[in-house]
């Protein structure tokens, strides 16, 4: 079950690659097509619920530092401005070296203009890299990841925290 799983996973990953949300692509601001990559990281800001320590840090381009959530991950958010319209399937979250601070499941929020949200996806957290596929690909600005159940408990307060070093999407 576990293999189908991963094997399933790395398919969503390649076919969001293939329609034209590769994050190593460059992006051109003449492009006439608005939505057709992700924007570079650089331009990228975030924000986060109160008790989300140090949000920029999940867009620093270092796995060793990272956001952390308090030990009460339920309820975290973060949310990410692209600074554009842009089309993606797939938000990855890297822990770092916190490998073990994942959340037990992570709702996934897109909006175009930062107000009104649209409910996308639910899935689990896991240890080390945290990889969320959508069904189809979305058009969006702002990304909001929430934490809807913390790791290991049944919506209750975990001992852990939520970490975030770095937040990918494709």
């Amino acid at each position: 079950m576990y293999r189908t799983i991963v094997m399933l996973t790395s398919l969503a990953v390649l076919l969001g690659g293939a329609i034209g949300c590769d994050s190593t692509q460059s992006y051109n601001e003449s492009n006439k097509q608005a939505a057709s990559a992700i924007t570079p990281r650089a331009g990228w800001t975030i924000s986060s619920s109160s008790d989300v320590l140090n949000p920029e840090l999940a867009l620093d381009g270092n796995v060793s530092t990272a956001a952390q959530s308090g030990t009460n991950q339920q309820g975290a958010w973060v949310t990410i401005d692209l600074g554009k319209t842009c089309l993606f399937n797939t938000v990855i979250v890297d822990h770092g070296t916190s490998e073990q601070s994942y959340a037990g499941r992570v709702a996934i929020y897109t909006s175009t203009d930062g107000e009104n949200f649209t409910y996308r996806f639910t899935g689990p957290g896991n240890r080390r890299v945290s990889l969320f596929s959508l069904v189809t690909p979305v058009l969006g600005r702002y990304v909001r990841l929430e934490v809807v159940k913390p790791q290991g408990g049944n919506y209750e307060p975990t001992s852990r925290t939520w970490a975030l070093a770095e937040i990918y999407l494709r």
